[in-house]
């Protein structure tokens, strides 16, 4: 007991037997000096920022329309019911905005049928798809889209060309079999939104 009291004081009278390194061993790293990144430089540190995210819009739109259409004797006019199904991808740094104001997508769409005067489309359509783009004008946004079409019934194909602006729908289509058509309607967009951080 006395032998270990006696080492015990001898140990706290000597201030050489331990050293401080101020290298990190087995390199060569001075821990004295901050590394470079952390000295306050500002132009040395990166700020945190918002990473951006990346969003897939599939947007269900009915719509109800009128005009000229494959059934209008008389000039009496028809009428088309029908669903456009819309795609489009949105990316951003920002990470708040769901939908680009100016921005390209791809419209499906088909109606449930057209009629007029008593006579009506046998099969659904016309079948169609669009190549989409989306501009602001003076805060409105108007979406201009042309494609194919297709009725079913009698294999008719053509063309269409689709001008969009918030609820209103303005539609021409050509298709061989039967000629020209006009549909002016309303249509109501249902978005969905599947987003993910980047």
């Amino acid at each position: 007991m006395t032998r270990a009291l006696v080492c015990l004081l001898a140990l706290a009278a000597c201030n050489d037997y331990a050293h401080r390194s101020t290298l990190n061993a087995p390199g060569t790293i001075d821990l004295s000096t901050p590394p470079a990144i952390e000295n306050g430089d500002p132009s040395k540190i990166e700020l945190p920022g918002e990473p951006g995210a990346t969003t897939i819009a599939v947007i269900p739109a009915p719509y109800v329309g009128g005009g000229i259409g494959r059934f209008n004797p008389g000039n009496d006019g028809s009428g088309e019911v029908g669903m456009d199904i819309r795609v489009e991808r949105t990316s951003n740094r920002g990470g708040r905005n769901l939908l680009a104001a100016e921005n390209w997508g791809v419209t499906f769409g088909f109606a449930f049928a057209q009629w007029g005067d008593g006579v009506r489309t046998v099969a659904p359509g016309a079948f169609s798809a669009e190549l989409n783009y989306r501009f602001l004008a003076s805060a409105w946004p108007i979406d201009v889209g042309m494609g194919p079409a297709v009725y079913v019934d009698d294999t008719a194909v053509g063309g269409q060309l689709s001008v969009r602006c918030a609820v209103a729908l303005l539609r021409a289509r050509y298709v061989a079999n039967t000629g020209g058509e006009l549909i002016f309607g309303l249509q109501i967009p249902i978005p969905f939104f599947f987003s993910w951080s980047r």
